[in-house]
């Protein structure tokens, strides 16, 4: 198998048929004795295992929501259309050669036989009198409803039979949904270099191949399901908790349009993945697949350059086996009883960042010598800033020397590409790596006639050894960060057939994903190992020790911003799920209830660890000329630390019920309608460190006062207008200490009767769904006309919460100007104008109501037609929209012009803008989340 890019080989695949009461296939000795107590135990539990099942069911009440299975609806009629009640049915799963389910047709001659696994079913059909019939390979995908056409027996006796296969066309004739199905071998057909599924979404209708956002919707709208088990990142709601490789996935469909009252959480397209199972006969087989750079053509570009291609390595490699579990003569001698499969996958990319080019201190500068630094090809005079006259020989004498400077300048590594450029000195390039390991285990278990169970276990590692990764931006290389990340996802799935018209599906899942990323410990990212003893205004903010973030504005400066450090992200969520199905003549009726609590444990980006700027400002008056120089003698721009470490503890519940009712009107109309209903509580903070702005909460008595420009003996300086006190003209428009709220109108979740999400709970949302399959020429024809739509809420994603963890009055980030890093833990710092979000409290939720007509067409040589118009309204959306700007024209008034600057009419005059907002103390940069009502 060749891909673009890549090459693969799969091989070592082998197949046993064994015959009953035969071990014909040997591998896997000398676990004869182990198989055999194993089987034991699983007997002598049985009974108790099905007890405990039922009294979970029975505990829960009816839990439900959407799940994998579908449904298999049929009329039975003779030879002269009549219909022909008291058949009895019978469904075969050909993979595990197991009966599925026996029974028999109602009066109406009518069979519904629901829930149905996906997979590959022979329909059998016995009744006196007539010829047994036999249709074989029906294929049910997930969450599929697949219409047979009119079965006519014929005369005879039961001793003869009829056998049909069934069409490889198949028109959708009982429901109305827009829907897409991948199969598992168009996954491999199909592969794509990542071997990841998502990216064959592409190849469904109403997906946009760039985004994956389904007919209009955001890609945050969508929902993902693993057998019947929500797997989505509730911070973004746009991608899976967990990596799934195309070996373990069966197949995986797509809901885009016309959902029945079944589906819900989202309000757009639901994707639901299917992993594989065993079957009554042994498979297994091995792959590999490599990547490499010398597999490309160049680029156009680099060849023009006369550059090599771009590296690209990796290799994966994997197998997997599924099959029957059974001792010969003792235990599953049919092999149709006990099943398992998995699946196992190695995959080792190594990471390449593109070569990077940075200006670095020299060993020279880094003892005081600035005699050759140079910018632009001219030299830089560094000026001594007690005198402000330039050094001699642009030397800084020892004794002027920060040791703190010093350390922080020698963090760095010296320069290895002197001479070559005066815009770099340094130049590397990073390479990192990563393990990823997946690993997949799935039983399948036909306990008897009316109980069967399913339980599936994913686990994925990967630990990544890069150069920045999650809140970090390390830009020199030095030291990699270590993320061991991964996930766990556990499910298990119950079916019981209470009665011929009764059934129950019941599902509980767990999954879990780590986002962890942190230096190593003998990284050089660790004070303990870069020899930084630099004090900290809020020493106990930085509890791992990670060295400060630095800002220069020399050509290609070697910034480092590190954030949050140490970061951690876990998502835990857990789903219980149920589909309670009662067939009663025409109609098939569903209920349940969907209950899921999320959680998410986030480590908030902020800079705990403080961060420091050494840029040149003519302002300053410790400006030495020169980034390097400023850091050397200790002299800074700006110090600024938030004042403590931030992690937050968010969780919510949601309660989703639902009924629907699928209607067969006549043999050639089906109408499906229902109504879901939905409690979508807010998300919230455990220990209330999440707030929010509020604007009905702000005083404008307790508004706070900020420095005023004015000019002193011609230059241009900062003024406190409550007590006349002249500063540095950076102070201008910076918070005057003590002269107001510096957090008026900022309310904490659940504090002071404030809602503990800040957004009120919306109450019970009712969903509407209806759709309606028409034949046109009756329950034979090749023609099928659809029309459905309904009403959609959205579950809000939670990164929309996580940010308000960032504000005050829980955590602060105050800025030191002009300051010397030797007196930094002595210093007091200044807040200015603060960004800050507001949540909109009157928990509206997004909306979205789906519509859709189509036209099915059954053609000559196995072809199907399908013409339609897909049709999306979204309102209240998720939006942020700026509270605090500068009213229209308020620049141009005569009250708003700074005194200290010389009157014009293009506003450039006017007082800096923080001025002029209507909220004083906040700046531009606020914004509240709200749910707009627009289209």
């Amino acid at each position: 198998m060749f891909q673009a890019k890549s090459c693969g080989f799969r091989g070592l695949s082998f197949v046993s048929q064994a015959a009953r009461g035969r071990r014909e296939f040997r591998g896997i000795s000398g676990t004869k004795r182990v198989v055999k107590e194993t089987m034991m135990r699983f007997l002598t539990t049985k009974a108790r295992f099905c007890l405990l099942l039922a009294g979970i069911l029975l505990g829960c009440g009816m839990l439900s929501a959407q799940q994998s299975s579908g449904v298999i609806t049929g009329v039975i009629q003779d030879g002269q259309g009549a219909v022909v009640p008291g058949a009895t049915i019978t469904i075969i799963n050909q993979a595990q050669g197991a009966t599925f389910r026996v029974l028999e047709t109602s009066a109406e001659g009518s069979f519904v036989v629901t829930p149905v696994p996906p997979g590959t079913y022979t329909v059998t059909v016995e009744k006196p009198g007539f010829k047994k019939y036999t249709k074989t390979d029906v294929t049910v995908f997930a969450q599929d409803r697949v219409g047979l056409p009119p079965i006519r027996l014929e005369l005879g006796s039961v001793g003869e039979s009829i056998t049909v296969e069934a069409s490889s066309v198949t028109l959708q004739t009982v429901s109305a949904e827009r829907s897409g199905v991948i199969t598992g071998n168009q996954i491999v057909d199909l592969a794509s270099s990542g071997r990841q599924f998502t990216d064959l979404l592409k190849t469904v209708p109403g997906f946009n191949p760039d985004t994956n956002n389904a007919n209009g919707l955001r890609v945050d709208q969508n929902a993902l399901m693993v057998d019947g088990i929500s797997t989505m990142d509730t911070g973004n709601n746009g991608t899976g908790l967990m990596r799934l490789n195309s070996d373990l996935i069966a197949e995986f469909k797509v809901l885009t349009n016309g959902q029945q009252a079944e589906f819900g959480r989202a309000a757009g397209a639901n994707i639901t993945v299917v992993t594989k199972s065993g079957t009554r006969d042994l498979h297994g087989g091995a792959y590999l697949f490599l990547q490499n750079e010398w597999m490309n053509a160049n680029t156009w570009l680099n060849n023009y350059n006369n550059r090599p291609r771009g590296r690209n390595r990796n290799r994966t490699q994997g197998f997997n086996v599924g099959g029957p579990v059974y001792i010969p003569g003792k235990f599953n001698s049919n092999r149709d009883k006990l099943f398992f499969f998995t699946n196992f996958e190695f995959q080792r990319p190594r990471l390449f960042d593109a070569l990077t080019n940075k200006m670095l201190p020299t060993a020279e500068e880094r003892k005081g010598d600035f005699s050759k630094t140079q910018e632009n090809g001219k030299p830089v005079t560094i000026k001594d800033p007690t005198t402000g006259q330039p050094y001699a020989g642009n030397q800084i004498p020892a004794a002027q020397i920060n040791q703190y400077g010093l350390q922080l300048l020698n963090f760095f590594p010296l320069p290895n590409r002197l001479g070559v450029d005066n815009t770099y000195n340094y130049q590397y390039e990073f390479e990192g790596s990563r393990k990823i390991n997946d690993m997949i285990f799935r039983g399948d278990w036909n306990i008897s006639a009316n109980w069967k169970a399913y339980a599936r276990i994913v686990r994925q590692s990967r630990l990544t050894l890069q150069q920045a990764g999650l809140n970090v931006n390390n830009v020199i290389g030095i030291s990699p960060f270590r993320a061991p990340n991964g996930a766990i996802s556990g499910s298990g799935t119950l079916t019981t057939i209470i009665s011929p018209t009764l059934t129950n599906e019941f599902s509980y899942g767990n999954t879990r994903n780590w986002l962890p990323n942190e230096p190593q410990s003998d990284s050089k990212y660790l004070r303990k190992n870069s020899g930084i003893t630099l004090p900290l205004l809020y020493p106990n903010a930085d509890p791992l020790g990670v060295v400060p973030n630095m800002t220069w504005d020399t050509p290609n400066p070697p910034t480092i911003y590190i954030a949050g450090m140490p970061y951690d992200n876990e998502n835990p969520s857990v789903n219980w799920t149920d589909n309670v199905a009662k067939v009663t003549a025409n109609h098939t009726l569903k209920f349940g209830l969907f209950i899921e609590t999320a959680f998410k444990r986030q480590t908030a980006t902020i800079v705990n660890s403080g961060r420091i700027d050494f840029s040149r400002d003519s302002s300053n008056p410790g400006d030495t000329g020169w980034a390097f120089s400023n850091a050397l003698v200790g002299n800074y721009k700006t110090f600024e630390q938030s004042n403590t470490y931030r992690k937050g503890y968010y969780r919510y519940q949601t309660y989703e019920w639902y009924g629907q009712d699928n209607w067969k009107v006549r043999p050639n109309l089906t109408l499906d309608f229902g109504v879901r209903f939905s409690i979508l509580n807010p998300w919230y903070d455990e220990k209330y460190q999440v707030s929010s702005l509020r604007l009905a909460a702000y005083e404008k008595s307790k508004r706070v006062q900020l420095y005023q420009p004015t000019l002193v003996n011609g230059a241009r300086r900062a003024v406190n207008p409550v007590n006349g006190e002249v500063g540095p003209a950076a102070l201008i428009g910076a918070i005057v200490p003590n002269s107001g709220d510096p957090f008026n109108g900022i309310v904490v979740g659940g504090v002071n009767g404030v809602e503990r999400g800040m957004i009120k709970s919306p109450g019970v949302k009712l969903g509407p769904r209806f759709g309606l399959a028409w034949i046109p020429g009756g329950p034979n024809g090749k023609t099928v006309v659809r029309l459905g739509g309904g009403v959609f809420y959205e579950r809000i994603q939670g990164n929309m919460i996580f940010a308000q963890i960032s504000y005050p009055p829980g955590l602060v980030t105050p800025k030191i100007y002009y300051g010397n890093l030797s007196t930094i833990a002595s210093a007091s710092g200044t807040l200015f104008p603060l960004n800050v979000a507001g949540l909109s409290p009157d928990g509206t939720l997004p909306r979205v109501y789906n519509y859709n007509l189509s036209v099915q067409r059954e053609l000559p040589f196995k072809f199907l037609l399908d013409v339609g118009y897909v049709g999306t309204m979204s309102r209240h959306g998720l939006a942020r929209y700026p509270f605090n700007e500068a009213p229209f024209g308020s620049a141009w008034l005569p009250a708003n012009q700074d005194p200290t600057k010389a009157a014009n009419l293009n506003g450039d005059s006017a007082l800096p803008v923080d001025f002029l907002r209507p909220y004083t103390g906040y700046a531009g940069g606020g914004t509240a989340v709200a749910q707009s009502g627009l289209g």
